[in-house]
């Protein structure tokens, strides 16, 4: 199981993911539930 951090640009909210990102619909540049900013895979855990 693999996990992946999503940290939006704008208000800065980061979600925990685990699994592929395929399976949950999760790419760079997808809305933030928070404020629909765009949000960013942090390979690593930092970008």
């Amino acid at each position: 199981m693999s996990i992946t951090y999503v940290k939006c640009t704008d208000c800065g909210l980061m979600q925990q993911k685990t699994g592929s990102l395929k399976e949950m619909g999760v790419l760079d540049g997808n809305n933030c539930p928070n404020c629909g900013g765009e949000i960013v895979i942090l390979h690593n855990g930092f970008k």
